[in-house]
């Protein structure tokens, strides 16, 4: 409302500029008046004439509407502030910043490899630069080891907590890369387009997508809770609220239920409905995080 009204003011100190070279001010001021009410019902017209149209649109389904796998719950309920990766000989994992590592487990027998992966792709330039996955750490299990070694995750936040997601063969996960802090080497990444209206509602029409067969790990500030969604249950939450949903998860848009904190501006005119079968995680804080802008319609 506040956003309107100062539009408003400005709309009618230009029309009225303008129409001040046509006729003289006082009358050009009974004209330029009417601009003031056309723009306040702005909020109204989209609560309830554009938000019920997009709430009953198909649902957005960022990972293919064929059926995977049943996916495997994320690790801890409220996420977890240590937690480790797993890595079998001759596998190998990238982590977002070697600050993020306290430790690893080595034999007199084996050992880790360790090297700086400085990440430039052309299809990947702009999530690779903005979400800071540039310089990269890789941790390689080398193949004539014989036992698999695990890498410790944590952080100097003491609010920052982490959810462990297992992506099984089949099973593709949505997510935002720029919670994204470890990733093992048999995990893809894709991008794929929505252009569809409930996605443009979300603000946003560009996702990334995890495939293959490895772990990712996920960060957020103030906790992750990892939920699990069945058929005839769905869950309501903040559209900027979603890290990471599994393939059965479907995207839905809905209304806001008070009108009032809408046209006051304490909440958005959406929020996020997850329905399906699969697991999410969500972070537990209002942090916003980058993309509230152009990230946040490209996907991160």
């Amino acid at each position: 409302m506040k956003k309107l009204l100062l539009w408003s003011i400005i709309l009618f100190v230009v029309l009225w500029g303008i129409l001040c070279t046509q006729m003289p001010p006082e009358e050009a001021v009974r004209y330029a008046w009417a601009i003031i009410p056309l723009v306040l019902c702005i909020q109204p017209l989209l609560y309830y004439v554009w938000a019920p149209l997009v709430e009953s649109c198909a649902p957005v389904r960022f990972c293919g509407r064929e059926p995977g796998p049943e996916p495997v719950h994320a690790q801890g309920e409220q996420g977890v502030k240590l937690t480790s990766i797993p890595l079998p000989p001759g596998d190998s994992v990238l982590v977002r910043d070697e600050s993020y590592t306290a430790g690893y487990t080595e034999h007199a027998d084996c050992r880790l490899k360790k090297n700086t992966c400085l990440i430039f792709s052309w299809k990947y330039w702009f999530m690779s630069y903005t979400c800071g996955l540039r310089m990269l750490t890789r941790f390689t299990n080398p193949e004539q080891n014989e036992r698999a070694l695990d890498i410790s995750i944590t952080s100097n936040d003491p609010d920052e907590y982490f959810a462990v997601i297992t992506v099984e063969p089949g099973q593709r996960y949505y997510f935002t890369p720029s919670d994204l802090v470890a990733i093992s080497g048999g995990v893809e990444i894709h991008a794929r387009w929505r252009l569809w209206l409930p996605a443009w509602c979300m603000g946003q029409v560009r996702a990334y997508v995890l495939g293959g067969c490895g772990t990712v790990v996920v960060r957020a500030i103030g906790g992750i809770t990892a939920g699990h969604l069945e058929n005839g249950r769905e869950d309501v939450r903040k559209l900027h609220s979603l890290i990471c949903a599994s393939q059965g998860v479907h995207l839905h848009v809905r209304r806001t239920e008070t009108f009032l904190s809408y046209l006051l501006g304490k909440a958005d005119l959406f929020d996020l409905r997850l329905t399906g079968n699969g697991t999410y995680c969500i972070r537990n804080s209002m942090e916003r995080p980058f993309g509230a802008g152009l990230g946040q319609w490209l996907g991160f």
